[in-house]
């Protein structure tokens, strides 16, 4: 699938302030134009759902083309979030790529049950996920 990065819109969701800004910076030098950041699943998801304004923008109802998620956060891991978007008609086929510290093996195949279009273990690099990003996108 060939993408225009610039008319992409991701949705960055993990508790970790320096990982958001890492992900950011990755995916603006992919040029992507329009990465939006949450610190938690309940907020994601919100924004997924189109039930909140995303920092008072006028373009509520447009959706995001990738979520990439951390797996460990508290209130609502990325393993709930996973499921609570796949469980929903308007997000059920959103590319959705999870970021795990732990590279276990029955993590792993929990979220490929769950639904999720690839993971990433951190640490990672740029190129790494810059790879990850083009596979799931390309996949969905």
């Amino acid at each position: 699938m060939v993408f225009d990065p610039s008319k992409l819109r991701f949705l960055v969701v993990d508790d970790e302030l320096h990982i958001r800004k890492i992900i950011k910076a990755v995916c603006g030098a992919m040029g992507v134009r329009e990465i939006v950041e949450a610190q938690e699943g309940r907020t994601a998801l919100d924004w997924l759902r189109g039930g909140k304004t995303v920092d008072n923008t006028k373009d509520r109802g447009r959706p995001f083309d990738l979520v990439i998620c951390d797996w460990m956060m508290p209130e609502m891991t990325g393993i709930e979030l996973l499921r609570a978007v796949r469980t929903f008609e308007k997000t059920k086929d959103l590319p959705f790529l999870m970021l795990t510290a732990e590279n276990d093996h029955d993590r792993v195949l929990a979220a490929i049950d769950e639904g999720v279009n690839d993971y990433l273990v951190k640490p990672f690099t740029a190129e790494v996920l810059e790879l990850k990003i083009q596979s799931v996108l390309g996949s969905s």
